[in-house]
């Protein structure tokens, strides 16, 4: 990932990134900023006034400056409402940008993975109106899953966010049937501890 000379320039040297600056949706929720180390709490949420209609700002304040020629690593996510990315009209279609929501960010290699719930089917990833190249379909387990996961990942390479406006949109159908999968596998699985506890106290 490369950085843009603009950012942290205000107050500070034009030669060093003090900050960076992300919008993201109105309704995200548990927003976290964390490195190697552990949270950072140098962040700030802005609402309203010059920030994008329905859209929340966060300021990243680094735990140092980067000049030319640093990196840093650090972890920036939030939680959305499902029904904010998620429609269901006969098949379930998943929306979201495919660009980051840092401010003024080059990507020179964006690489995707969406997990999708167990038992979907019939995958379908579209960036744009154009399916995606290359894309990998693999299983991902997870806690009382039988098969796995449906994880699809893809990569792309340099995205400007100022540029690709496109949306990931991921199309699949999803049986309600399967909602019951794990609750019926846990009521299963207590039933036979139930009849062997049984057994044991009665032959023992």
């Amino acid at each position: 990932v490369s950085t843009q000379s603009t950012w942290g320039r205000q107050g500070g040297s034009p030669s060093a990134v003090r900050f960076v600056s992300a919008l993201i949706p109105e309704r995200s929720q548990d927003i976290y900023y964390r490195d190697a180390i552990g949270n950072i709490s140098t962040s700030h949420i802005l609402h309203g006034g010059a920030v994008e209609a329905s859209k929340i700002q966060v300021d990243f304040l680094h735990r140092f400056p980067l000049f030319g020629g640093w990196q840093t690593n650090f972890y920036f996510g939030f939680n959305l409402p499902l029904d904010q990315v998620l429609s269901a009209e006969g098949s379930y279609e998943l929306r979201y940008p495919l660009a980051s929501p840092i401010k003024n960010l080059h990507v020179e290699n964006l690489e995707t993975s969406i997990q999708l719930p167990e038992g979907a089917s019939n995958v379908e990833v579209t960036v744009g109106g154009k399916k995606v190249p290359n894309l990998k379909n693999t299983l991902t387990p997870t806690y009382l899953d039988t098969s796995g996961r449906v994880t699809v990942s893809f990569t792309y390479n340099n995205i400007v966010n100022a540029v690709h406006t496109d949306e990931i949109v991921v199309r699949y159908d999803f049986s309600v049937i399967q909602l019951l999968h794990e609750p019926l596998l846990l009521t299963g699985a207590f039933f036979v501890l139930f009849i062997v506890r049984i057994l044991f106290v009665r032959l023992f």
